[in-house]
C-alpha cells in the first residue's frame, strides 16, 4: 500500500539512513509522498487507541472540528469522518451525531486531507466509547408548508427528511430498542404461556 515503506518510516522518525543517498533524484519526491501517506495511516490507527480517543474527545468537547451546518441540529459539534479506508479514494468529511449525516468541510485546509487518515471506524467507535457526547435532544425535522398547511410527504415538493431519519419506536441514542410497559408485559405473558405449554407436553409424554 505504501511505496518505499522503510525510507518513508525513517523520514517520519527523523532517522538518518545511508540508503537515502542511493536513491535517485526522481525517487525522492515519491518517498516524501509515501511518508505523508504512511503518517496519515498511522494517525488513523492511533485515534482508535485509548490515548487517541481521549485526545479527540478533548478536541470534540471544544468543537475544534466545527459544528453541523444543518440549522435544526443547533450547532451540534461534528467529527472528522472518512468514507474509505483506502488512500486516494476521497477527502475527509464531517459526521454529525444528531442528524446522523455527513457533510463537506467548510474550511479549504481540509480539502487535501485524505479520508483514509480518519477512516470509516473512528467516528462511530468514538460515540460508542463516549456515549455522554451523544446529543440528548430529540431530532428536529423541517416541515414545509403552503398557506399554513403541511405539504404531504408524498408530494413531489414534500419533505423527505422524515423518511431519511425515521427510527424504530423506542429507539434511543445508544442504538437500543426499549420496550414499552405494555409490550414488555405481552412479551412476558407469551414467554410464560410457552413454558406452560411445554410442561404440559412433557407430562403427557409427547415428543418435543
Amino acid at each position: 500500500m505504501v511505496n518505499y515503506y522503510n525510507e518513508a518510516l525513517d523520514i517520519i522518525l527523523d532517522i538518518e539512513n545511508d540508503d537515502e543517498d542511493k536513491l535517485d533524484k526522481n525517487e525522492l519526491p515519491i518517498v516524501e509522498m509515501s511518508a505523508d501517506v504512511l503518517y496519515g495511516l498511522i494517525h488513523a490507527r492511533y485515534i482508535l487507541t485509548r490515548a487517541g480517543l481521549q485526545q479527540m474527545a478533548e478536541k470534540y468537547e471544544n468543537s475544534e472540528f466545527g459544528t453541523c451546518p444543518r440549522y435544526n441540529c443547533n450547532f451540534t459539534p461534528v467529527l472528522p469522518y472518512g468514507r474509505s479506508d483506502q488512500p486516494d479514494r476521497d477527502v475527509v468529511r464531517l459526521f454529525c451525531p444528531n442528524c446522523l449525516d455527513i457533510y463537506n468541510c467548510a474550511s479549504s485546509k481540509y480539502s487535501l486531507v485524505d479520508s483514509a487518515y480518519f477512516g470509516t471506524t473512528f467516528a462511530h467507535l468514538f460515540f460508542d466509547t463516549f456515549p455522554e457526547f451523544l446529543p440528548q435532544n430529540k431530532i428536529s425535522l423541517y416541515v414545509p408548508k403552503m398557506f399554513g398547511f403541511k405539504i404531504s410527504e408524498y408530494s413531489k415538493t414534500g419533505s423527505r427528511m422524515l423518511w431519511l431519519r425515521q427510527q424504530p419506536e423506542g429507539f434511543n441514542r445508544q442504538g437500543l430498542i426499549t420496550l414499552s410497559e405494555n409490550e414488555s408485559t405481552v412479551e412476558n405473558a407469551e414467554s410464560n404461556n410457552a413454558t406452560v405449554e411445554l410442561d404440559n407436553k412433557q407430562e403427557q409424554g409427547h415428543d418435543i
